[in-house]
């Protein structure tokens, strides 16, 4: 790389004060630091909120925090940094024809600003194109490189002239997948009969492009899985291997695979859990409903897949809700609570919850206790705890305890508790549309190293537990390296357990990817 593009990668960003300026800021700061686009967020706005003079904020672990006159809404801001963190391959493939030299001449923040510019191009409906053109354009000169300012209208005003509007639902080298949509119905999908009923099913979107940018998927469906939506090659070759355990025949391992892709592009509905001690799924849904039809937000609600649970469909900021301070919900993924569900805790027990930060199964299993017995929540930093006790706080709970425990868990108390949790760091290869970093921060290596840490974890709660007591082990992953490989290697060498119940959620049937497994501990 020459002098001048390396001075360039790390071009001096201006306050931001648009949602494309801080989109823009996000993304720079994200390539730089390869933080978690929620946390950078979180720390720009709270900036904001706390430095009102206009000083310019720091942190060891980001970079500077300029000062905006009036924050973008941070919804926006992370949806789009979102999508296009998640989109990184496929907008490569739609950007890199265009260019008339190699990518890795482009300096890497002229090379964001494209992929901002191709993101409204061609996945956001609510933006016409040419402001889309227009206001990228505009970001070259806030940037101080007006010498961008051509290049990048060349490249976005080609890319518009090749994109057309019809809209396909099949798989094509010239199909870009878009956004998954809903059908709201009661009806189980057509392609999973066996799927039990659930209100909304997720519906196959394409659009066409004049100039095919992707390897046909009859003659190559691993690559063009790995382009079109935009996922690391090696975990297209795991998700395969994956498919063909589920799924005997190789046209329905496609289906479940083109679902799962379009699962992972985001998803379009948040999961609120019902405060069984405070309301009900009845009186919740009623009194959100009209919520929303008085502020007028475009959501709407139903009943999910769990009884405990609704769902959210459309934009909504329900942290914002009085429903929400008042602790009448949580935000959680149906899949999320099947840990607790196979917990089954009762009121009176002491249960132990190993890994709790931030603590939304530690409160489902102070739900299900009706706030009767003892719950230790454990975690390595009281940071992380304090999003427990916040929590526990909010939702009226007081069962909840909290202490924090060395990263050997030799510290841990010596009781024996009558159940036990291990929602163990994982991969998260079961929830990459929430987790859009996820992909690209990980690596087969990654996978064998967590292996190990969730092996330790599980067997230090197998020497937690009663005779007669249950542990579930937990992830939001999809590896068996991480599920089944686990719990087998811990109960390799002992007759004192035994598996009763193992439970893997597919990604999109009807919510994210999960495995929990249930063990007894017999004497």
């Amino acid at each position: 790389m020459t002098g001048r593009t390396a001075m360039s990668d790390r071009l001096p960003i201006p306050p931001p004060g648009t949602t494309r300026q801080l989109a823009f800021w996000t993304l720079e700061t994200f390539r730089r630091t390869r933080r978690f686009i929620g946390e950078i967020l979180d720390q720009w706005y709270t900036a904001q909120a706390a430095d009102a003079s206009g000083a310019v904020g720091t942190s060891r672990r980001f970079t500077a925090v300029p000062r905006s006159p009036e924050p973008p809404p941070r919804g926006v801001v992370l949806e789009w940094v979102s999508d296009i963190i998640r989109r990184r391959l496929t907008l490569a493939a739609l950007l890199e024809p265009l260019l008339r030299r190699p990518r890795r001449t482009t300096p890497k923040p002229l090379w964001t600003l494209l992929e901002l510019g191709a993101y409204q191009l061609v996945f956001r409906d609510d933006i016409a194109p040419h402001a889309a053109i227009f206001e990228t354009v505009e970001l070259a000169g806030w940037l101080g490189r007006p010498r961008w300012r051509g290049f990048v209208n060349g490249v976005l005003r080609e890319l518009q002239r090749q994109l057309t509007d019809e809209i396909v639902d099949h798989p094509a080298p010239d199909a870009v997948p878009l956004s998954p949509s809903w059908l709201v119905s009661d009806e189980p999908t057509q392609r999973y009969p066996e799927a039990p009923p659930y209100p909304g099913r997720l519906v196959r979107r394409f659009r066409r492009i004049a100039v095919p940018r992707f390897a046909d998927p009859e003659r190559d469906f691993a690559d063009y899985f790995m382009r079109a939506f935009s996922l690391p090659n090696w975990l297209i070759h795991r998700q395969q291997r994956w498919a063909r355990q589920l799924v005997a025949e190789p046209a329905r391992q496609r289906d479940l695979l083109l679902d799962v892709g379009f699962w992972f592009l985001g998803c379009p509905r948040l999961t609120l859990r019902v405060n069984r001690l405070r309301t009900t799924p009845a009186e919740l849904r009623e009194r959100l409903q009209q919520r929303i039809a008085d502020s007028g937000a475009a959501a709407s609600i139903s009943a999910s897949d769990h009884p405990w649970a609704l769902w959210l469909h459309g934009r909504a900021h329900v942290t914002a809700w009085p429903e929400f301070a008042a602790g009448l919900f949580t935000i959680q993924d149906s899949s999320a609570m099947v840990a607790a569900d196979l917990l089954e805790p009762r009121p009176g027990e002491r249960i132990l919850d190993l890994c709790a930060a931030p603590g939304t199964k530690t409160t489902q299993l102070a739900e299900m206790m009706e706030d009767r017995g003892r719950v230790l929540a454990t975690d390595l930093t009281a940071d992380k705890l304090r999003y427990v006790e916040e929590n526990a706080r909010r939702l009226g709970l007081t069962c909840v305890e909290t202490r924090q425990i060395r990263p050997d868990w030799s510290d841990l108390p010596g009781e024996a508790f009558d159940a036990v949790l291990v929602d163990a760091p994982c991969s998260n290869t079961g929830v990459l549309g929430k987790r859009p970093e996820a992909r690209w921060r990980l690596s087969t290596a990654d996978i064998a190293e967590l292996s190990r840490l969730q092996r330790r974890l599980l067997t230090t709660a197998l020497q937690r537990v009663r005779p007669g007591g249950r542990v579930v082990y937990s992830t939001c992953s999809l590896e068996p390296e991480e599920n089944e490989q686990v719990v087998k290697a811990a109960l390799r060498k002992t007759t004192a357990y035994v598996e009763q119940v193992a439970v893997t959620r597919i990604p999109g049937r009807p919510a994210d990817g999960a495995f929990a497994a249930r063990i007894l501990r017999l004497q």
